[in-house]
């Protein structure tokens, strides 16, 4: 092939690759060039004619030009691919290639700052963005986007700053203004956070973005009024924004409206039927009203719409709990544990509804269920805990106690009852620790103190337990139990006169606690005023029948003012139920002496 030949391929070659070009096949056009400019340097090495070296030259340089060009163009075409799909490395990459070419293209530098925002790079792409605004401190766009960028950052203070420069350019800019207001709200600023959005909606009344965001901080800030009226706004422009009208709904319900509310979440439902947040609210506003029926079609409507909607099946078994219908509220429950094995508020809340319904193993049982799944559940251990008290199981009460304390070391309750069970146990000194770790939690907790009393009194420290009764009844004036436990130290210390004294206020506070009528009645025996301890003690028997201690209280009464057959009645009253009351047995041998010595004496 001759000079001019190859001169004409050349030629050929860079008019494919400008068609190429013009049909946006960047790549294959750029190849076209670069083998046009390959072929006109083999024509150079090889040509003698200088006018047509002069047009080989001429046409190298056009080409390259035109490949440099188009080099640029492939690689931002590349980054902005890469960017779309997300590989944000391999847009960096094709950024940084077509900056080589053009260190100033400013489509290439925004893209780029982007792309190292997207990747949480943001001291790189902070550093692109105010490269950008320094050379052209009025580039709207560089603001905004160095602005956006300290927003993502978290660094709302600059952010601020950047976008109030927007703002002295361009002071009807909505958008900005909008972001002034959420980097406020971010703050915590929320005055000036509302400042920014009122200035954007004064700008445009219907701008839904701010109008909507000022909602949200007039509710943060408890000022539901206002959150209401700015709600009701937003639905004069959109009548059928749903969220809206949830917050409205929720705003009336902050404000004692809840029948407002109710024609709020209504409406959600009358636009969409199978809308799930509308019926939610719709349940939980009719639960707080006490309107069960209301509140469970609610939540049948959620179930039906999401067959596996494991919130609708919890809060049917929580309103089904709170009417006292069991069975179905395991039913609701097991329902929701078929959804998630491992929902342990479900397992927690089946264990609940077992304890109310005596079924303790199966209470047991699901309470173990769930320390399989989490051994640091407190409620398990605790709630177990206490049906083993209640059992009367001090071994594994007090095993779960202590882990109890274990997981939380700050739980009165629980060390309140370990105490209880040491002094059952007789195990004192590690009652009074656990008592005085309470007290160190809280030295003003009368149960505590009212505990430390019995304790006290069970080791016959009479005055330790007053002490400990006197410091119960400072805290708490009105707990009747321990005035009464106070007054049965009075009787211990045969000052009379002050038990009855307390018992009597007791019996005010509580006329149903029958030991307080027994301590009353007992005080009045012990003064010998016969007929009014009977009646008193009398009473204590009709409030509870099986407190043996009373029955022994009235026998001893018999005996003294000679009524001996009625005090073996009551004595035989109490040994058919516990043959092994010691006491009882003693006064019914003195008792049968007595009418053995009488017989003789006749």
């Amino acid at each position: 092939m001759n000079d001019l030949k190859l001169f004409q391929t050349a030629i050929d070659e860079a008019n494919k690759a400008l068609s190429l070009d013009n049909a946006k096949k960047y790549q294959e056009a750029l190849k076209k060039y670069l083998n046009a400019v390959e072929i006109l340097n083999t024509v150079k090495k090889i040509q003698e004619n200088p006018d047509l070296l002069i047009k080989v030259e001429d046409k190298i340089k056009e080409y390259l030009n035109r490949a440099r060009v188009l080099k640029l163009s492939v690689s931002k075409d590349l980054g902005n691919q890469s960017f779309k799909k997300k590989e944000f490395n391999k847009a960096i990459e094709a950024y940084n290639q077509a900056l080589e070419i053009n260190s100033n293209d400013i489509e290439v530098l925004n893209n780029l700052a982007a792309a190292y925002r997207e990747l949480e790079n943001y001291d790189e792409s902070i550093k692109i963005y105010s490269n950008i605004v320094q050379n052209d401190p009025s580039s709207i766009k560089g603001l905004k986007d160095l602005g956006n960028t300290y927003f993502r950052q978290g660094d709302f203070s600059n952010a601020i700053t950047t976008y109030q420069k927007v703002i002295s350019i361009d002071p009807q800019n909505l958008i900005v203004m909008n972001n002034i207001g959420a980097a406020h709200r971010e703050l915590g600023n929320f005055d000036k956070s509302i400042e920014a959005y009122q200035k954007a909606i004064s700008i445009d009344p219907k701008y839904l973005k701010s109008l909507t965001s000022l909602g949200y901080i007039y509710y943060k800030k408890r000022d539901f009024l206002n959150a209401a009226k700015t709600y009701k706004q937003i639905l004069t422009i959109e009548p059928k924004q749903l969220e809206s009208l949830i917050n409205l709904g929720k705003s009336h319900i902050e404000l004692g409206k809840l029948d407002e509310a109710i024609e709020a979440f209504k409406k959600t439902i009358s636009i969409d039927p199978k809308f799930l947040s509308g019926w939610k609210n719709l349940s939980d506003i009719y639960t707080k009203k006490k309107d069960s029926l209301k509140a469970i079609n609610a939540l049948q409507q959620i179930i039906e719409i999401n067959p596996e909607s494991l919130e609708g099946w919890s809060n049917l078994g929580n309103i089904y709990f709170e009417d006292n219908e069991f069975d179905k509220a395991i039913i609701a429950f097991k329902r929701a544990i078929k959804i998630d094995s491992k929902y342990l508020k479900g397992f927690n809340n089946l264990a609940k509804i077992y304890r109310k319904m005596s079924k303790f193993d199966e209470a047991v049982k699901a309470y173990n269920h769930i320390l399989s799944i989490d051994s640091q559940f407190l409620d398990a251990w605790k709630s177990l805990a206490d049906i083993y008290y209640e059992k009367d199981d001090l071994d594994l009460a007090l095993k779960s106690y202590n882990k109890a304390v274990e997981i939380k070391s700050d739980f009165v309750e629980a060390w309140n009852r370990l105490g209880n069970i040491y002094s059952k146990r007789k195990e004192f000194e590690k009652a009074k620790n656990a008592f005085n770790k309470v007290l160190g939690i809280n030295q003003n907790n009368s149960k505590t103190w009212g505990n430390l009393g019995d304790m006290y009194k069970e080791l016959g420290e009479i005055d330790n337990a007053f002490n400990a009764f006197q410091r119960a009844l400072e805290i708490d004036s009105e707990d009747y139990n321990v005035l009464t436990k106070l007054g049965d130290i009075y009787n211990l210390k045969e000052e009379f006169d002050k038990a009855i004294e307390v018992a009597k206020r007791a019996t005010e506070i509580n006329s149903e606690y029958a030991k307080a009528w027994n301590h009353l009645g007992f005080a009045y025996y012990k003064k010998e005023m016969y007929d009014r301890a009977k009646e008193l003690l009398k009473k204590s028997i009709e409030l509870d029948p099986n407190d043996l201690v009373v029955w022994y209280n009235l026998a001893r009464l018999f005996v003294d003012v000679k009524r001996l057959d009625n005090a073996l009645d009551l004595l035989d009253h109490c040994l058919e139920i516990d043959p092994n009351f010691q006491k009882a047995k003693d006064l019914r041998q003195v008792i049968i002496k007595k009418k053995e010595e009488k017989k003789t004496e006749d």
